[in-house]
């Protein structure tokens, strides 16, 4: 998954899951186990970007750019090729 940090762009290893319309995430494998997700994607509210009332502690990033009374977030996620 690649997040923003401090303005810039860091890729970080995920284990996934989709759980019905979620895919939730772990930062290791076994983690899904014992832990609960790090976070989550509601695939229900995916279209072309995601769009969200923004909160007022909410800074632009390269994740996330405010147009209006809309937060735009994306999610950009490769995976791994044998």
């Amino acid at each position: 998954m690649f997040e923003d940090e401090s303005g810039f762009g860091a890729r970080h290893r995920r284990w996934y899951q989709l759980h019905g319309h979620l895919l939730r995430y772990w930062t290791y494998p076994d983690d899904e186990k014992y832990k609960p997700p790090i976070g989550s994607i509601d695939l229900l509210k995916c279209s072309e970007k995601f769009r969200r009332p923004p909160p007022p502690d909410d800074v632009e990033s390269l994740v996330l750019a405010k147009q209006g009374n809309t937060a735009i977030q994306w999610y950009l996620l490769s995976a791994d090729c044998e």
